[in-house]
């Protein structure tokens, strides 16, 4: 019996129950037949992502760790066909173009269902989702949900249907809003914390809602890697009523981390502690300042750093093996949404400033879980002067803590009271930022979008708190800088 008999013969009779036992015995014959679409499910433990799989089933919104997000959404949305509905997977990361070509491959050819990429993030930057929406399957992303919904708030044109997000909490909760300007997308916002029952984009052309756009759906589910407590309370309070099997999330430990007053501190011993490392080294950064600065810094101490500006170029060097110790330098979130590498490298990782969400470090853990081998654990530096803290630094109080590391660091060789005070430094700024970031203060994740013009037009004087004028302000991160010059600069 083939792949398409099998799967055909899972369809429950009308009325019946749909057997996730003999679905989940499936999906293993799939990984064990060597299905390219399936190999990161195939390698990882099969206790876990069986039980992982029945999990999802089920319903609900779950942390998976490093397990494969992309494999399980997609094996939920095999299951959901078989029960007669549409099923959409969403996802916030760039999947691999051989990844989702052979998701394609396995939906179309071997199952023979009619299956959709739309959108960039799927390597399909000239597919729209509004011709997709007939499909079976639909692989997405939520901007192209923004973009339907926004051009026809009843959108979906086949019920019932179903979304399965990964990586959950970068859509619902850093890509809540997309912004439009002219009917093109311009940046996608997140909202901290939320506190208002009418949120003042309400009844707003230009802003369209995450929130909104799921009532769409018969129901939710997905899967995320890490994320904070913070997040998962704000998730709960948002989308309670969407996640109609519930949340069943927890919150990640914090990165070991370093705090120092100044940048030119924290560069002096990110770029000592990158050469004492054992073995090789990869540093993750933000800012493109930054990282011109630390390959500069870090050829000056005679080391020879390689740039990786995509995540082919990550692959190429995970893959690679050398006699001299290797340094790379990538700007960005590093996705597991890829084929595996066969050999986990032993390489250190360092994360050289505080990304936006202190839950995007989250997704930082997965990708080392699953693709480094790092002799000591991943380390975050922080300084006072780093964008996102030096504007909370004077009201957080934070001096005292860097007085008791000056007292202590010459008697303690292993920093540990440094360690300790990171952790209460970026605690303080958190708190800062819950306090004064809510629905009147979105926090802009991603400006530029592909299809705007980059730079947003000069916004109508007579409406009252909209949210797009933001993008004609001051920056959020309190620089004192335009927003367009700061964190709205359009990314290279």
């Amino acid at each position: 019996m083939d792949a398409k008999q099998s799967w055909e013969r899972l369809k429950p009779p009308a009325g019946a129950a749909f057997d996730r036992e003999a679905f989940v015995q499936f999906a293993e014959e799939l990984a064990a037949a060597g299905e390219p679409a399936l190999a990161n499910y195939a390698r990882s433990e099969p206790k876990a992502r069986q039980q992982a799989l029945q999990r999802l089933l089920a319903g609900g919104l779950y942390t998976v760790g490093s397990l494969p997000q992309f494999d399980l959404c997609l094996l939920a949305a095999l299951a959901q066909a078989a029960q007669g509905r549409q099923a959409f997977v969403v996802s916030p990361m760039p999947v691999a173009p051989s990844y989702a070509g052979h998701a394609i491959h396995l939906l179309n050819e071997v199952l023979g269902l009619n299956a959709r990429a739309a959108g960039i993030i799927f390597g399909q930057p000239t597919s729209r989702l509004k011709q997709a929406l007939k499909a079976d399957i639909v692989l997405t992303d939520s901007m192209q949900l923004f973009e339907v919904a926004r051009e026809k708030p009843e959108f979906l044109e086949r019920k019932p249907a179903v979304a399965l997000l990964c990586e959950a909490d970068l859509s619902l909760f850093d890509a809540r809003l997309g912004v439009y300007e002219r009917g093109k997308p311009q940046a996608v916002a997140a909202i901290y914390r939320a506190s208002l029952a009418t949120p003042p984009w309400q009844g707003q052309s230009n802003i369209v809602d995450f929130r909104v756009v799921l009532d769409q759906f018969e129901r939710t589910d997905g899967v995320l890697s890490h994320t904070s407590r913070h997040v998962i309370r704000e998730l709960r309070k948002v989308y309670g009523p969407v996640f109609a099997h519930g949340f069943h999330c927890k919150g990640t430990g914090e990165f070991r981390a370093f705090a120092f007053r100044t940048a030119a501190e924290k560069m002096s011993a990110l770029c000592r502690d990158i050469l004492k490392a054992p073995g090789d080294c990869l540093i993750v950064v933000g800012d493109e300042d930054l990282r011109q600065n630390l390959y500069r810094q870090l050829r000056q101490r005679d080391q020879e750093p390689t740039l990786l500006a995509t995540a082919r170029d990550l692959r190429t060097f995970l893959g690679m093996k050398s006699e001299r110790k290797r340094v790379g330098i990538f700007r960005g979130l590093p996705t597991t949404f890829t084929q595996p590498i066969e050999e986990r490298p032993r390489m250190s990782l360092f994360l050289a400033e505080h990304l936006l969400m202190n839950h995007q470090h989250g997704k930082l853990r997965a990708f080392c879980e699953r693709d480094l081998d790092p002799p000591t654990p991943p380390t975050l530096y922080v300084s006072l002067e780093d964008e996102m803290f030096s504007v909370y630094a004077e009201r957080a109080g934070v001096e005292r803590f860097f007085r008791l590391i000056d007292f202590t660091e010459k008697y303690d060789k292993w920093r540990q009271i440094r360690r300790v005070m990171a952790q209460a430094v970026i605690r303080r700024i958190h708190s800062l930022r819950r306090e004064c970031l809510n629905e009147e203060h979105p926090v802009f994740t991603l400006v530029g979008l592909p299809g705007g013009a980059g730079a947003v037009a000069q916004p109508e004087p007579a409406p009252q708190k909209k949210v797009g004028k933001r993008l004609e302000g001051l920056c959020f991160c309190g620089s004192g800088k335009p927003f367009r010059e700061c964190h709205g600069r359009p990314k290279a």
